[in-house]
């Protein structure tokens, strides 16, 4: 989640980025890691801010399985 939503919505848990950081603890201890980039929250700039997440190389919001045409959810 952009840091912009999680100041707002994911209040009480560790920065994104220190729990990104200890998957490859959990992987090492025999664990099988599944991420969940959610809730994605629909506003202003928000395909932006996420296509800024994704992985070198797949910077566009598509690439993310996210909508680019403004329908989402419609």
């Amino acid at each position: 989640m952009p840091e912009r939503d999680a100041k707002l919505l994911d209040i009480r848990t560790s920065p994104i980025g220190e729990r990104i950081g200890a998957i490859d603890d959990f992987v090492a201890t025999g664990y099988e890691m599944r991420l969940d980039f959610s809730p994605v929250v629909l506003r202003e700039g928000w395909q932006r801010d996420w296509a800024r997440l994704a992985p070198a190389g797949r910077g566009r919001a598509e690439h993310c399985g996210f909508p680019t045409n403004g329908t989402f959810g419609q």
